[in-house]
């Protein structure tokens, strides 16, 4: 029966006599944070793997280079937070 007042309380105002909505029973559509959770995976192992490269060529290997560098810097950038635009 618990089924039958969520359906009621579901109602669109003026759509017939039942009780009004309750905002929290309203179906949520954004993904903001599945899409925050993601990238934070994602940029965490980058950095994982980049620190791998950079340990490996440059403690056992010996022969750090400049593009280890640049790799570096771009793994920092990617770190910088971003303006939010309108959604």
């Amino acid at each position: 029966m618990e089924s039958v007042n969520v359906l009621a309380a579901r109602q669109l105002p003026g759509a017939g006599a039942g009780p009004p909505m309750d905002p929290s029973l309203l179906p949520h559509d954004s993904y903001k944070a599945n899409i925050i959770a993601a990238s934070v995976v994602c940029y965490v192992l980058a950095v994982l793997f980049v620190a791998a490269r950079v340990y490996t060529r440059k403690v056992m290997m010996r022969v750090y280079g400049w593009d280890d560098t640049f790799l570096i810097i771009s793994v920092v950038r990617a770190a910088r937070p971003r303006r939010e635009t309108a959604s």
